[in-house]
C-alpha cells in the first residue's frame, strides 16, 4: 500500500507499507488562507497580476498554484498547507519588466509583494 501526503514543510511524501502492516493514523490538518497585496515600489496598485505560489525551493513546478490580483492588488490562495512558500510575480509596465518575490507562510497575515523595475537605468539618469 502506498500513501501520499504532505508534511509541515509542504513537500509531498510517499510511504510504502508492507501488506499485513498494522493500521496507521493520518491526521488531516486543514490549510489556511494565504493573503497578500501586490504593489509597485512607487506604491501604485498591481491589479490583474498573476501571482505564483511556489514550494519551499522557490522553483516553478507542477505544484505551483496561480491566482490573479484584484483591482486593488489583493490576492488570496485558499487552503494552503502549513509551511514556508515563495510568492512571485512578473509583469511589463511602461516598457519595463517589473518583478517581485518574497517568502511567506500561511498564518493570517496580509503579505506584501513589492514589484521593482528590473531594467537598468542608462548612464546619466535616463532610461
Amino acid at each position: 500500500v502506498r500513501v501520499s501526503f504532505r508534511v509541515a514543510d509542504g513537500m509531498p511524501r510517499t510511504v510504502s507499507l508492507p501488506a499485513g502492516e498494522p493500521l496507521i493514523e493520518l491526521v488531516w490538518e486543514p490549510g489556511q488562507e494565504l493573503e497578500g497585496i501586490a504593489r509597485f515600489d512607487d506604491q501604485k496598485t498591481a491589479a490583474d497580476l498573476t501571482i505564483e505560489l511556489r514550494d519551499t525551493t522557490g522553483r516553478v513546478s507542477d505544484e505551483t498554484i496561480y491566482v490573479t490580483s484584484d483591482e486593488e492588488g489583493c490576492f488570496r490562495f485558499p487552503d494552503v498547507p502549513p509551511g514556508i512558500y515563495l510568492i512571485a510575480a512578473r509583469t511589463e509596465r511602461n516598457g519595463h519588466t517589473w518583478s517581485g518575490q518574497t517568502r511567506v507562510k500561511p498564518n493570517g497575515d496580509i503579505w506584501p509583494l513589492v514589484l521593482r523595475d528590473e531594467d537598468p537605468r542608462a548612464p546619466g539618469g535616463g532610461r
